[in-house]
């Protein structure tokens, strides 16, 4: 279109017919331009608020730490790394303990079957001795 006025050589003499589109293209644009620029601040703003509570989060989890210790200054991803493997080996540790618990259990109800077939035994070894 603006090409075809440009052509005409009439462009600033349609320009009136125009305006009022022109003017609310323009205004959508800054519009659009306004909102996408401070949705993005409070993305930057939100992004670093949250880094900064996810690194007090994690360093509450592990506690103070002294200076001495090796991952003292570590990065919050090995921190986050860290904190997960603790409760992987938490959970694992508490699995093996009812796995053995169970199998601790199974083992006494062994035993207490064994007794009972000793004397089972016991006895049907009287009972052939005296029949004899």
């Amino acid at each position: 279109m603006v090409i075809m006025l440009l052509a005409a050589g009439s462009l600033f003499e349609n320009l009136g017919k125009f305006a009022p589109t022109l003017l609310m293209l323009g205004g959508i644009a800054l519009a659009c331009f306004l909102l996408l620029r401070s949705n993005s601040l409070l993305f930057r703003r939100r992004g670093k608020d949250d880094t900064q509570q996810e690194v007090r989060n994690t360093r509450a989890l592990l506690g103070e730490r002294d200076k001495d210790s090796e991952l003292a200054d570590a990065p919050v991803d090995i921190l986050r790394w860290q904190v997960e493997m603790h409760n992987t080996a938490r959970e694992l540790k508490g699995e093996l303990d009812s796995k053995i618990m169970v199998v601790q259990a199974l083992l006494n109800e062994v035993k207490a079957e064994r007794l009972k077939l000793e004397q089972v035994l016991k006895q049907v070894a009287e009972q052939t001795k005296n029949d004899e």
